[in-house]
């Protein structure tokens, strides 16, 4: 497992031992609730259109069932998309390559712990210059991993946290209300 689903996975932890989850699940499920009642009085204002109150009652069951099991339901997709980068990086050879930079490291510092990156200079000008670049890449490889580790991790929460609203708002942006509106304006 790469990295930073690692630590996507202990952020998520953390948010499950709250109370964040179950709380906004019940804001989505009010949002829900007010969304599938303004359905019923279209239908009922059309004369009873018993096929735009099924089409709605189905849409609105489909994404209560999700929002009730949304901590599974987003860890489940979230680990198929896992499993592929793990199936594309195994068949690669890569793996993940942050890992195996520090391993490399880990390695090389093993094996030989008095050589400096000076001792590794053959030439004068040549080697001092690939020496300072190696140090350069060094360093921008490894704070290009944080940065990426920090934002997938938070963006990764943020859509945990705030995925049930976002999915209870859904079924509400197909109503006719709103399309007659958002085609007036």
């Amino acid at each position: 497992m790469f990295y930073f689903a690692k630590l996507l996975n202990m952020a998520m932890s953390g948010i499950d031992g709250t109370n964040v989850i179950p709380t906004i699940s019940n804001i989505g499920f009010a949002i829900l609730l007010v969304g599938f009642m303004v359905s019923v009085y279209q239908a009922a204002m059309r004369g009873g259109d018993l096929q735009a109150l099924a089409a709605s009652a189905i849409k609105y069951l489909i994404v209560a069932m999700i929002i009730s099991n949304w901590s599974s339901v987003f860890r489940s997709v979230n680990g198929s998309f896992t499993t592929a980068a793990d199936f594309i990086g195994n068949s690669s050879g890569a793996g993940d390559m942050f890992l195996s930079w520090m391993t490399q490291l880990q390695q090389q510092a093993a094996t030989n712990p008095n050589l400096t990156f000076w001792d590794m200079i053959t030439g004068d000008l040549a080697g001092s210059i690939s020496v300072l670049l190696l140090l350069v890449a060094y360093i921008i490889y490894a704070l290009a991993i944080i940065i990426f580790c920090f934002f997938y991790t938070l963006y990764g929460s943020v859509l945990y946290v705030v995925g049930p609203l976002v999915l209870a708002v859904l079924p509400i942006a197909e109503s006719d209300i709103w399309q007659r509106h958002t085609r007036s304006t």
